[in-house]
């Protein structure tokens, strides 16, 4: 799942309207190849080796 941070964008020229927000993905870490290759052979017909392999 993907988190997300609304940050206001450039001001425009109109100060009346309110600012746009946009959206920014916000990092929750990192995983390794390992568990990249676990997490995608659980959901697939492909082992762990086959994905690390492919990997590198």
């Amino acid at each position: 799942m993907a988190f997300y941070d609304f940050l206001p964008g450039p001001p425009s020229t109109d100060d009346t309207e309110a600012p746009n927000l946009y959206p920014r993905i916000v990092s929750s870490g990192t995983i390794g190849i390992h568990q990249l290759a676990t997490d995608i052979a659980e959901a697939s017909s492909f082992t762990p080796g086959d994905l690390e392999g492919i990997f590198v």
